[in-house]
């Protein structure tokens, strides 16, 4: 979410500082599966935002090259994520000069009104903590958005589900035919595992939900279980017998941030000025991030959203906190 607004931000002439804790894509943006649905999410909140999200997609195919974001047309839309989140930063640093900043947030300066003028920050290597200066600040932490409530206290209330995933390598190409399942495992479980050939010859699989407390180290305390990606690896040689002796490029795992209700959480938040947040999308968060950028940045530059109708995701009726 913070590539895809740092982006829309500098299409409307303004740059944007970004900070991560580790590196771009360090989180579930890197290792989610970049499968975009059109209607998955049509009768919910979420349908006209995933609608107008998937059109951006396109667009964003032609600007930044269809092959510089992994993005093709099978019989729904996928990109590479990591891929496409890289891309929107370096295109928000041309366009713009916007910048990327390593460091750990530690919260927020306001002045005496109550407007917000600069993010507390500290990076790896500096002895001291450091301001950068700020007259707009967006919460896209995703599931460690709930950290910000020490220093935000309206500040959403999120969650993280824990996914697993690993990137193979078969040995001969196969088809751009993506797999979605479920079966019960010989021990009674439910399982529902999806996998992804991607352009570049991989196939992504995934499965293995938990509901595990996210870790307050963000993205570096993510642990990886290797019992539950060789699992991944037997489903997906099971489903493709050209995967059972495909080499292993990654093995990895992240946390989908959820809101206390479901829905993601777009918008002002309430009770500071200059202070906007974008989070809780669950496993749509790559499908629904350039509209959701988008409309953060009008938010910003024009005051209210231009481009579609985001009042089901205000973050006032999480929040609990009067505007």
């Amino acid at each position: 979410m913070g590539a895809a607004t740092a982006y829309y931000l500098s299409q409307l002439g303004v740059a944007a500082t970004v900070v991560e804790p580790e590196a771009v894509a360090a989180a579930a943006s890197g290792k989610a599966g970049g499968f975009l649905a059109l209607d998955w999410n049509d009768g919910s909140p979420v349908g006209p935002l995933a609608r107008h999200s998937y059109a951006l997609h396109a667009q964003l195919a032609d600007v930044l090259g269809a092959e510089a974001i992994g993005y093709r047309q099978l019989d729904t839309i996928q990109v590479h994520p990591a891929k496409l989140t890289h891309a929107l930063m370096s295109a928000a640093e041309a366009a713009a000069g916007s910048k990327l900043v390593i460091a750990t947030v530690t919260g927020i300066s306001r002045d005496s009104s109550g407007n917000v003028t600069g993010v507390k920050v500290q990076q790896q290597q500096a002895a001291a903590e450091e301001e950068l200066p700020a007259d707009a600040v967006v919460l896209a932490m995703g599931p460690w958005t709930d950290a910000a409530r020490a220093w935000l206290p309206a500040a959403p209330a999120t969650t993280g589900q824990k996914y697993h995933s690993v990137v193979l390598r078969p040995k001969e190409p196969v088809s751009d035919t993506a797999i979605f399942t479920s079966f019960r495992t010989a021990d009674g479980r439910s399982v529902e595992p999806e996998l992804y050939p991607r352009p570049d010859g991989t196939v992504y699989a995934c499965g293995e939900p938990q509901d595990l407390p996210v870790p307050s180290q963000g993205p570096c305390g993510v642990t990886v279980d290797a019992t539950r990606c060789d699992f991944i690896k037997g489903v997906a040689g099971s489903l493709a017998s050209s995967l059972s002796d495909a080499a292993v490029e990654a093995e990895q795992a992240c946390y989908l941030p959820m809101s206390s209700d479901g829905l993601p959480v777009i918008g002002r938040l309430p009770g500071v000025q200059g202070v906007y947040v974008a989070t809780g999308h669950s496993c749509w968060g790559i499908l629904n991030g350039p509209a959701t950028g988008q409309a953060v940045a009008e938010l910003i530059v024009h005051g209210s959203c231009k481009s579609l109708d985001m009042s089901a995701f205000d973050p006032l009726r999480v929040c609990g906190v009067r505007r």
